[in-house]
């Protein structure tokens, strides 16, 4: 009831504000963005109250976007600040021609970001919180909350990723499951303060290869609340 006692304030613009101004999501699977983004869409529009003028969807490419959360790039861009101001106006344009032209226009300066990417790192780097959700960091410094439900993926399996992953993060041990270097980048990408909650495997309590990802959480983390279900 709150929300209908003044203009613009209702579940709709509520939504829509938060889905402009707070959350932002990354995936590696195309089709887990695609589903994403379809699910903000229908959440406005079940809250739309004039269905004879309803307002056209804000554009999400930026906002919820497929990439690789853990092989980011380790150097400042200074395109950042362009890529801040053209993806704000992109979120609302409704001209078919003019999306075209930010959407190109972005692509390219994030290209151009990443350019130097393989020559300095020995990988292609696509995809970098710091690059992509730069306004985040430049006025809080970090996220308020990190949420995720990282892959379980065994040391065997990610031979080819294990060299960079040990170059970008300390909790690695002799082996490792992928979700413990989750763990760090959550704790990367917080501000002071934020909250990280994680739904991963408890095999990490006991198993060697989370014996530099323990005393990481304890430095770093004041648990609220574990849950464990085994």
């Amino acid at each position: 009831p709150y929300f209908k006692d003044a203009e613009n304030r209702t579940p709709y613009y509520f939504k829509r504000h938060a889905i402009q101004s707070c959350l932002y999501g990354v995936d590696i699977d195309v089709g887990a963005v695609e589903i994403a983004k379809l699910r903000l869409w229908l959440s406005l529009v079940v809250d739309e109250v004039d269905v004879q003028q309803i307002n056209p969807l804000p554009n999400l490419d930026y906002k919820i976007v497929v990439g690789n959360s853990l092989l980011g790039f380790p150097f400042k861009s200074q395109r950042v600040h362009k890529i801040e101001k053209l993806k704000a106006e992109y979120f609302d344009e409704t001209d078919h021609d003019k999306k075209r032209r930010l959407k190109r226009e972005i692509d390219s300066e994030l290209v151009q970001a990443f350019a130097a990417s393989k020559a300095s790192l020995g990988y292609e780097v696509t995809f970098d919180f710091h690059i992509y959700f730069s306004e985040v960091f430049s006025t809080k410094k970090g996220f308020d909350v990190v949420i995720a439900n990282p892959p379980y993926v065994r040391h065997e399996t990610i031979s080819e990723m294990a060299p960079y992953l040990r170059q970008r993060y300390t909790v690695a041990a002799s082996r490792a499951d992928l979700l413990i270097f989750f763990y760090e980048e959550g704790v990367n990408l917080l501000r002071a303060g934020g909250v990280l909650t994680l739904i991963t495997s408890n095999k990490f309590y006991r198993a060697g290869y989370g014996s530099k990802l323990r005393p990481f959480l304890t430095d770093k983390l004041q648990i609220e609340t574990l849950i464990d279900f085994g």
